[in-house]
């Protein structure tokens, strides 16, 4: 009697021994980079994560796989670059990248000063940058820069090139644009448009007047 009870016992011990060892064995299964289940604070375990390509995390090679590192993070070397990598990929339209400007400044993109910096979609983002019109130098959204800030010269105010002008050049020299049939500067005439004047108002005594290919007044035609 004594023997069985002892055997019961001992079977009872082993019993609850060997699910303790499993329960060990399982909870060490559980635990680690390289069971294949996502544990706390890895990012990917074996076939394991979130199953996602280069082109749906924004990367550009559209056809590529992240995978798996032996440390459980992901490799995404094969998924080539993305805006917000800190690389500028000119092939892919970046202009830019987080703090990596290429090279450029306000300056040296047209401005007087201020500060440059990039936008989340890779494009500079000009808001920071300045200019002064009227110091000669044509930046950013100006199209002419003639010195000054008068208007009635060819460039406005604000400088833009005015209606009937055109302006080239450092500081910008302004003509009128003769053949627009709009008489601006010193132009007498243009084309047709006479300024409302005649051989009479000139002058003469009667005649036609006319303009010449130069925006000047043609009185070969008018009569003393």
């Amino acid at each position: 009697m004594k023997n069985k009870m002892l055997l019961k016992w001992f079977f009872l011990v082993s019993v609850i021994a060997g699910l303790a060892l499993a329960g060990c064995e399982e909870e060490t299964k559980k635990e680690g980079c390289g069971n294949g289940l996502l544990d706390l604070g890895e990012q990917c375990d074996g076939a394991a994560g979130e199953d996602s390509t280069c082109a749906e995390l924004g990367y550009y090679n559209a056809l590529g796989e992240p995978q798996c590192r032996a440390d459980c993070t992901w490799d995404f070397s094969a998924c080539g670059g993305r805006c917000g990598d800190s690389i500028v990929e000119a092939e892919h339209g970046e202009q830019c990248d987080g703090d990596n400007l290429n090279g450029n400044t306000c300056q040296s993109l047209g401005f007087s000063g201020g500060v440059l910096s990039c936008s989340e979609f890779c494009q500079y983002d000009l808001s920071g940058c300045v200019t002064a019109c009227g110091n000669g130098y044509t930046e950013g959204q100006e199209s002419c820069d003639d010195g000054n800030q008068a208007p009635g010269d060819g460039c406005s105010a604000v400088c833009a090139v005015e209606t009937g002008w055109s302006c080239t050049g450092t500081p910008s020299v302004c003509t009128a644009a003769c053949g627009d049939a709009l008489i601006v500067g010193d132009e007498d005439c243009d084309g047709a448009n006479l300024n409302g004047n005649t051989c009479q108002s000139l002058g003469f005594s009667g005649g036609t007047l006319a303009c010449t290919v130069g925006c000047a007044f043609d009185t070969s035609a008018c009569v003393q």
